[in-house]
């Protein structure tokens, strides 16, 4: 995201553009939300492609997270007052720091092959309330592991999906190190 390292306190340019992509964040994290309870249902039904439903669901509940932070943040933008742009900030730290815990996780869930997955040792099973802090160092270890396994990252099959999460990560680190 190109305004991801866009201090807090910047300059407004463009007003109505801001509350533009506030709404757009809003009306977006709504939708989410109710796709997130029809693919639940999808989920239950047709239990045979459970695992990838329920990456899809991961997916889509990382992105309300990153979506409520991205809004909370340009909401500070435009506070009136410094209290109410700090509580904002306080939101948006919050939902940045949970969206980025979701997209290690996603990455350690859904594309990690089971022998990568033994020699780092962990279960994917067993680590959905791991905090931040372990997430990114097991992640840290597949990140080197990986490079050893595979010269060219383009051979992992599973790069596509990795660097796309790492994506995701590194816009939350992006304004997270804005947020003071």
């Amino acid at each position: 995201m190109r305004t991801s390292k866009a201090p807090a306190d910047s300059k407004i340019v463009d007003r109505s553009a801001i509350d533009q992509a506030i709404y757009s964040y809003q009306k977006a994290n709504q939708i989410a939300a109710k796709a997130s309870v029809e693919l639940q249902e999808h989920v239950e039904r047709y239990l045979v492609s459970a695992s990838n439903l329920n990456s899809h669901a991961d997916t889509d509940k990382m992105t309300r997270f990153l979506m409520d932070a991205d809004a909370a943040y340009l909401r500070a933008l435009i506070a009136g007052t410094p209290e109410e742009k700090k509580a904002e900030l306080d939101k948006a730290k919050s939902n940045y720091l949970e969206a980025s815990r979701m997209s290690h996780l996603l990455i350690l869930k859904y594309y990690v092959d089971a022998n990568d997955m033994m020699t780092l040792q962990y279960n994917r099973t067993l680590i959905d309330n791991k905090p931040l802090t372990d997430l990114q160092e097991i992640v840290s270890r597949l990140r080197a592991l990986l490079k050893k396994k595979y010269k060219n990252a383009k051979l992992n099959p599973a790069d596509e999906d990795i660097v796309e999460y790492e994506g995701y990560i590194q816009r939350a680190n992006d304004r997270l190190a804005q947020i003071k």
